[in-house]
């Protein structure tokens, strides 16, 4: 049990890394498109040309730079380090998903049993960047005495936490 949950953890920081690479990526492509587009607009001439409609191409590459900048603004440290400290010993994380827009974060992980779960969503709790942490969902992963109970806790973090 102990093994699963360490490769699981160690699967889950080398993804959410990478993640966190591709998503720096993304946003300096889309920051350099921005830019290229501003001094496109700046150049035309108002005056020739007051209607001008932007492309649809212009208008989704402006959104998608829009939304990778509100995730790339995410306070991700702070949540990693909230949720790590949170598992401990006894739940593995296996994913984190925050909600930009509702400050709320959608965590999955693998614990031994249901106190280790509930333990978890209480220390998750009573972490200074989180608020209301329930654990909505948990099923067992495996049907041998080693099996593991997969969880998933949905909690508010706060934009004044540390």
């Amino acid at each position: 049990m102990g093994i699963l949950l360490l490769v699981a953890g160690l699967a889950t920081a080398a993804t959410t890394s990478l993640d966190a690479l591709q998503w720096a990526e993304q946003e300096q492509d889309m920051e350099a498109r921005k830019a290229a587009e501003l001094r496109h607009v700046k150049s035309l001439d108002h005056r020739a040309r007051p209607s001008l409609a932007p492309r649809p191409e212009e208008v989704r590459a402006l959104r998608d730079a829009a939304a990778v900048a509100s995730r790339l603004k995410l306070p991700w440290q702070r949540l990693f380090d909230d949720t790590a400290a949170a598992a401990g010993e006894s739940v593995a994380l296996t994913g984190l998903q925050p909600d930009a827009a509702t400050r709320t974060a959608r965590i999955t992980g693998l614990a031994k049993d249901l106190q280790a779960a509930n333990g978890f969503v209480e220390r998750l709790q009573a972490r200074p960047g989180f608020s209301n942490a329930y654990l909505v969902q948990h099923n067992l992963q495996g049907k041998d005495a080693e099996a593991a109970l997969g969880i998933i806790v949905l909690a508010t973090w706060r934009e004044d936490g540390p």
